[in-house]
């Protein structure tokens, strides 16, 4: 296992970044109008989970992570989800933060 430089960590990161450009562009060009809408609103910290998630590229629990940070708009994620009162929600036994 080699050690990255600051470097090579710097250069990494704009790699994985240009490369999500690159998948966000073809999603954005083949999505329905209102998924674009709705995934222009998504926070820009939000936007690679909420992105890997609809397009199948996350693991399930990431997946439900990101619909919880949906379901609660995004504020105060940690404590709102883990305060969860939607008992009715079929991911309420999954979601993330829960103590």
């Amino acid at each position: 296992f080699k050690k990255m430089t600051d470097e090579e960590r710097k250069q990494a990161k704009l790699k994985g970044e240009a490369d999500f450009k690159i998948v966000e562009d073809s999603f954005l060009s083949k999505a329905k109008l209102g998924i674009t809408t709705f995934y222009k609103n998504v926070p820009q910290r939000y936007k690679r989970k909420w992105l890997n998630a609809h397009l199948g590229k996350s693991s399930a629990k990431k997946a439900i992570a990101a619909q919880c940070s949906m379901c609660v708009g995004y504020a105060d994620v940690q404590n709102e989800v883990a305060m969860c009162s939607a008992f009715t929600c079929p991911l309420h036994a999954y979601r993330p933060y829960k103590g």
